[in-house]
Parts: structure tokens; C-alpha cells; sequence
């Protein structure tokens, strides 16, 4: 039925963004295509990482921002929450991929 709805609007403003907001729960090629859109996502993440490591080990920004420098057994369990976060958000989204493959596979 979305399908219908977005070739019935085609060429509306419209229409690209409501394609992006069903794109992540249809197919792996809709997904890759999304990846392709965007080229400087990599470069923003590590900027992000940069920045925020830069507030916490340099001296002078740490003063500014009132930080303290993260030891070794803080940066891990920060590393360790932030991977089960990601590895969880991938699990959701593979769970919800299969589902909507074996639905589509069988007789209505």
C-alpha cells in the first residue's frame, strides 16, 4: 500500500522523504544505496570522536570544559557500552529484516 502511495506522489517534495523514512525496513540494497547518499558521515563521526577526546586529554580544553582525563579501566567500560549499544541496534535491525522477508516469502 506505501508503495502505491509514494508512485501516486511521485515528484512531490514529499515523496523522497517518505521513500528515506520506510527505506531502513525494506531491502539491503534501499540500505547500501542510503549509505552511498551520505560521503562525509565517516568523516563527521570522526571528527565527533576527535573532538570529544580532545576535551578529555588536552590540558587546556580540559580546564574550559571542566573535564577529567578518562583512565584506562573507565575508557574500556565506556568502549564496552557504546559496542553492546551498536551491536544491539544491528540485532534489532536484522530481526526486523528477517521478519519482513519471511513475511513477504509466505501465502497471505
Amino acid at each position: 500500500m506505501l508503495e502505491t502511495i509514494l508512485l501516486a506522489v511521485d515528484g512531490s517534495p514529499h515523496a523522497k522523504r517518505a521513500a528515506e523514512l520506510v527505506c531502513p525496513l525494506r531491502t539491503r540494497e534501499c540500505l547500501l544505496s542510503r549509505r552511498r547518499s551520505n560521503p562525509f558521515l565517516l568523516g563527521a563521526v570522526i571528527g565527533a570522536v576527535a573532538v570529544q577526546l580532545a576535551i578529555l586529554y588536552l590540558p587546556v580544553l580540559q580546564t574550559l570544559f571542566d573535564t577529567q582525563a578518562l583512565g584506562p579501566l573507565e575508557l574500556a567500560l565506556v568502549l564496552v557500552a557504546s559496542t553492546a549499544a551498536f551491536v544491539a541496534v544491528e540485532l534489532e535491525k536484522w530481526t526486523i529484516r528477517r521478519r519482513s522477508r519471511r513475511s513477504r516469502r509466505s501465502p497471505a
